[in-house]
Protein backbone atom coordinates (compact mmCIF):
# COMPACT_ATOMS: atom_id res chain seq x y z
CA UNK A 1 0.00 0.00 0.00
CA UNK A 2 1.67 3.41 -0.90
CA UNK A 3 1.19 6.23 1.03
CA UNK A 4 -0.19 9.53 -0.45
CA UNK A 5 0.54 12.64 0.79
CA UNK A 6 -1.52 15.81 1.09
CA UNK A 7 0.48 19.52 1.36
CA UNK A 8 -0.09 21.04 4.51
CA UNK A 9 -0.97 24.21 3.11
CA UNK A 10 -4.58 22.04 2.44
CA UNK A 11 -4.69 20.92 5.77
CA UNK A 12 -7.76 22.35 8.27
CA UNK A 13 -7.02 23.59 11.88
CA UNK A 14 -7.31 20.68 14.82
CA UNK A 15 -5.69 18.52 11.96
CA UNK A 16 -2.81 16.04 13.53
CA UNK A 17 -0.27 14.47 10.55
CA UNK A 18 2.92 13.43 10.27
CA UNK A 19 5.71 14.86 7.65
CA UNK A 20 6.04 12.93 4.41
CA UNK A 21 8.19 14.70 2.85
CA UNK A 22 9.78 18.30 2.09
CA UNK A 23 9.34 19.33 -1.70
CA UNK A 24 12.99 20.77 -3.29
CA UNK A 25 15.91 21.29 -2.63
CA UNK A 26 16.22 25.09 -2.29
CA UNK A 27 16.46 27.98 0.76
CA UNK A 28 13.09 27.22 2.06
CA UNK A 29 12.89 23.88 2.07
CA UNK A 30 16.36 23.65 3.63
CA UNK A 31 15.17 26.08 6.62
CA UNK A 32 11.86 24.06 6.87
CA UNK A 33 14.32 20.53 7.99
CA UNK A 34 16.49 23.03 9.76
CA UNK A 35 13.15 24.13 11.87
CA UNK A 36 12.49 20.46 12.99
CA UNK A 37 10.03 19.60 9.80
CA UNK A 38 11.95 16.27 8.74
CA UNK A 39 9.79 13.17 7.97
CA UNK A 40 8.43 11.16 10.56
CA UNK A 41 7.95 14.37 12.81
CA UNK A 42 4.28 14.50 13.74
CA UNK A 43 2.44 17.95 14.28
CA UNK A 44 -0.71 19.32 14.35
CA UNK A 45 -2.48 22.54 12.45
CA UNK A 46 -3.19 24.82 15.09
CA UNK A 47 -4.85 27.41 13.35
CA UNK A 48 -5.04 28.91 9.66
CA UNK A 49 -5.35 32.61 9.09
CA UNK A 50 -8.08 33.95 6.70
CA UNK A 51 -7.56 34.77 3.04
CA UNK A 52 -4.14 32.47 2.67
CA UNK A 53 -2.83 33.81 5.44
CA UNK A 54 -0.26 32.41 7.69
CA UNK A 55 -0.65 28.57 9.11
CA UNK A 56 0.16 28.00 12.52
CA UNK A 57 1.45 24.48 13.67
CA UNK A 58 2.71 23.02 16.69
CA UNK A 59 5.35 20.64 15.88
CA UNK A 60 8.68 19.34 18.55
CA UNK A 61 7.13 21.23 21.63
CA UNK A 62 6.82 24.65 19.84
CA UNK A 63 4.45 27.07 17.66
CA UNK A 64 5.51 27.62 14.09
CA UNK A 65 3.62 30.22 11.78
CA UNK A 66 4.02 29.39 7.97
CA UNK A 67 3.35 30.94 4.61
CA UNK A 68 1.09 29.18 2.60
CA UNK A 69 3.58 29.16 -0.01
CA UNK A 70 6.03 27.66 2.73
CA UNK A 71 3.33 25.03 4.04
CA UNK A 72 2.84 23.89 0.34
CA UNK A 73 6.32 22.52 0.05
CA UNK A 74 5.51 19.91 3.11
CA UNK A 75 3.86 17.00 2.34
CA UNK A 76 1.68 15.26 5.12
CA UNK A 77 0.50 11.55 5.66
CA UNK A 78 -1.59 10.30 8.41
CA UNK A 79 -4.07 12.84 8.40
CA UNK A 80 -6.48 12.79 10.92
CA UNK A 81 -8.91 15.30 12.43
CA UNK A 82 -9.13 14.32 16.05
CA UNK A 83 -12.26 14.27 17.98
CA UNK A 84 -13.20 17.93 19.25
CA UNK A 85 -13.03 17.29 23.50
CA UNK A 86 -15.22 20.64 24.09
CA UNK A 87 -16.44 21.46 21.07
CA UNK A 88 -15.88 24.60 18.20
CA UNK A 89 -12.95 26.39 17.75
CA UNK A 90 -11.13 28.68 19.80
Amino acid sequence: MATQGRPLCDADAGTDGEVLTIVGDGRVPSRLRELGLTPGTGLRVVRRAPMGGAIVVQVRGFTLALRRDEAALVQLSAIGVPALAGGGDA
